[in-house]
């Protein structure tokens, strides 16, 4: 490399980190083909197996997927998570922002060099990005090298390696992101996938792997929790409620109170006013999220986590084309 990118590197702050440094990723050492350098601006810390957990998902996401990753994201935020993915539109960029929004590190793993044209460091959000504490953006590649087909499929593999747990969002049958998802199975790393009611097309990836078994069924953040942090996580609702952040977030707190009294109620056959209010707007014939959202009054969030509940209930089925319906008792 010449001294004048030796130089664009110092000013943007690009630091090189060599697989014989300390310091460098056991996940990513210990993998076949791995890395023998990488390229980073940031926080190098954030790269600890234990704590990353993988959200990918279609470039082209419709807006249930990305409603769900904002919450997903959100409820990680009382757990100390750090979200990676691949920077790319779709559920990759909604992941990241949802994260910096909820004051959470987060990791893009570029499939391109870190100067290269097609990535803007100057754009708001890698600006936004930069000037947080506690996030990273990493490449194996030469930092002026551009992107081509098959270097966005090779660092799928270093999003999974670096993660403890992979979720796939949404995923259709030749979607790139079924790559990520391999090298989880490849790497025995817990996989887990967003099952969506219906023959939509766009989750066919989704419901392969999990009709053969291969990934988790994901219906709420705790199915993922559960397994990454099964210390964080109390017997007992009200203890949980108690010592946790969700007190210090309105809107967290509504989605733990949801969920323990789903729990807790489930035998009795008892209803909370919430859950009563979003049936009785569906069988009144209002069924996007959006018009839900507006009708109910309530954080977008938190229904998203409610709608997910009642469809675990089997209450609420989902169309084709993403709108709600009740399901007679």
């Amino acid at each position: 490399m010449s001294k004048v990118e030796n130089k664009i590197l110092d000013n943007l702050g690009v630091k090189l980190l060599k697989i014989e440094d300390k310091g460098f990723p056991l996940s990513l050492s210990r993998i076949i083909d791995a890395p023998k350098k990488l390229y980073y601006i940031g926080d190098i810390e954030l790269l600890n197996e234990a704590n990353n957990i993988a959200i990918v998902g279609a470039r082209n996401a419709d807006l249930y997927a990305k409603h769900f990753t904002n919450s997903l994201v959100k409820s990680f935020s009382s757990y100390p998570a750090v979200v990676v993915s691949g920077g790319a539109k779709g559920i990759d960029m909604t992941a990241h922002v949802a994260a910096l929004e909820n004051s959470m590190p987060t990791i893009i793993v570029l499939g391109a060099g870190i100067l290269a044209s097609q990535f803007d460091l100057n754009s708001f959000f890698i600006k936004k990005l930069r000037e947080t504490k506690g996030s990273l953006i990493i490449s194996e590649f030469e930092p002026f090298a551009a992107a081509q087909r098959w270097t966005f499929a090779y660092r799928n593999r270093l999003i999974a390696a670096l993660s403890k747990s992979t979720v796939l969002i949404q995923a259709a049958k030749e979607s790139g992101s079924l790559i990520t998802a391999k090298y989880a199975l490849k790497y025995k790393k817990n996989l887990f996938a967003f099952s969506a009611q219906g023959l939509n097309s766009n989750f066919a990836g989704n419901h392969e792997l999990l009709n053969s078994g291969k990934a988790k069924f994901l219906n709420s953040a705790e199915d993922i929790i559960s397994e990454q942090f099964p210390s964080l996580l109390s017997n007992s609702c009200s203890e949980n409620l108690a010592k946790s952040k969700y007190y210090e977030d309105d809107a967290n707190t509504l989605m733990h109170q949801s969920r323990c009294e789903t729990h807790e109620n489930a035998d009795n056959g008892v209803m909370q006013p919430s859950h009563s209010k979003i049936l009785t707007l569906i069988e009144s014939g209002i069924h996007s999220f959006e018009h839900l959202k507006i009708k109910a009054e309530i954080n977008p969030t938190t229904l998203s986590m409610l709608l997910s509940l009642l469809e675990v209930k089997g209450e609420i089925g989902r169309a084709i084309n993403g709108e709600f319906f009740r399901i007679a008792g």
